[in-house]
Order: structure tokens, then C-alpha cells, then sequence
């Protein structure tokens, strides 16, 4: 479950990457997995690219809201601020 510690969340959702000049390109999202989330239509935020349960945390991936990702989930994070400034250092 995600924690009710709203500093621990804060980052939670879609946020777009911005470069060395201030610039916003594209976007990515924040959010809290676990294995133990029940699993919707074949969701494949529940287990990793072998097909392993994920561990429980925050992650981010490059996603315009409403498309797949571009690639796989980087975490987990112990906070979503974590994963958020993980993103941005490497967008």
C-alpha cells in the first residue's frame, strides 16, 4: 500500500523532463508498485521484463500521459521524490 505521508508522495505523476537550457521535452511518470496490487487485464507494472514480482516502491518510466511507457520501470524508489529526481537526472 502507499504510505499517507504526503511528503513521501508528493511526486506522484506525470511530470516532464526539462534540459541544461530550462527547456521542457517530453514527460514521465511517478508511481507507487507493488506485487501485491491486484494484477488488471495483464498489467505488466506488476512484474519486471523476466517476469519476476516487482519489490515494492516508487518508480518512474518515460510516458506521455494516456501511451505505453518507453521502456521499463526504473526503481524502486523509497520515496516518490526519489524517483522524481532520479528521472530528471537521467532525462
Amino acid at each position: 500500500m502507499t504510505s499517507t505521508n504526503p511528503k513521501l508522495n508528493r511526486a506522484k505523476g506525470y511530470h516532464r523532463f526539462v534540459d541544461e537550457a530550462g527547456e521542457e521535452y517530453g514527460s514521465f511518470e511517478v508511481f507507487w508498485d507493488d506485487s501485491d496490487i491486484p494484477v488488471h487485464g495483464g498489467s505488466p507494472r506488476n512484474y519486471d521484463a523476466d517476469g519476476n514480482p516487482v519489490e515494492p516502491g516508487w518508480y518512474w518510466w518515460a510516458c506521455m500521459p494516456g501511451c505505453l511507457p518507453d521502456g521499463e520501470a526504473t526503481g524502486p524508489f523509497e520515496t516518490s521524490a526519489l524517483a522524481y529526481h532520479d528521472a530528471l537526472s537521467e532525462g
